[in-house]
C-alpha cells in the first residue's frame, strides 16, 4: 500500500491540541501521567541540541492514550491528513494506521513541534 500524507499545517496543530486538551477532560488521570511524561522530556531536552528520540516517545505515548480515548478523532484527522473523508479511510487496508505514523514521525514535523514546545515550557518555568 502506497499512501502519502499531506504536509502538516497550522490547522493541524489545532487538532492536536484540541485532541490533547480532550483528552485531560476525558480522563484526567492519563492526562496527568502524559504531564508528567511531558515534564520528563522537558528536563532531557537542551537547548540546541538535536535528541529527537525523546521527543518521539513522547509523541508515540500521547498518540497511544489519544487513539484508546479519543478514536474518532484521530480518525478524522487522519482522513484529512491523506485528503479523503472519513467513510473512505474506514475502507483503507488495515495498517494504514501504521503507515500515518511512521510518516508523521518521519517527517520531522512532529518532533520539530514537541521540541519547541518542549524548549518554550522549559525556558517559562
Amino acid at each position: 500500500m502506497n499512501i502519502k500524507i499531506r504536509p502538516l499545517v497550522q490547522k493541524d496543530r489545532e487538532i492536536l491540541t484540541n485532541m490533547i486538551l480532550k483528552l485531560s477532560e476525558t480522563n484526567n488521570e492519563k492526562f496527568v501521567f502524559l504531564t508528567s511524561k511531558i515534564t520528563s522530556a522537558t528536563a532531557n531536552v537542551k537547548s540546541g541540541e538535536n535528541n529527537t528520540q525523546p521527543i518521539l516517545l513522547l509523541f508515540l505515548d500521547i498518540f497511544k492514550q489519544l487513539y484508546f480515548y479519543l478514536a474518532d478523532d484521530i480518525k478524522q484527522w487522519f482522513a484529512s491528513l491523506l485528503e479523503i473523508d472519513i467513510l473512505e479511510f474506514e475502507k483503507m487496508p488495515f495498517n494504514v494506521e501504521l503507515k500515518i505514523i511512521e510518516q508523521l514521525i518521519t517527517s520531522g514535523d512532529i518532533a520539530d513541534f514537541f521540541t519547541t514546545a518542549l524548549q518554550l515550557a522549559k525556558k517559562i518555568r
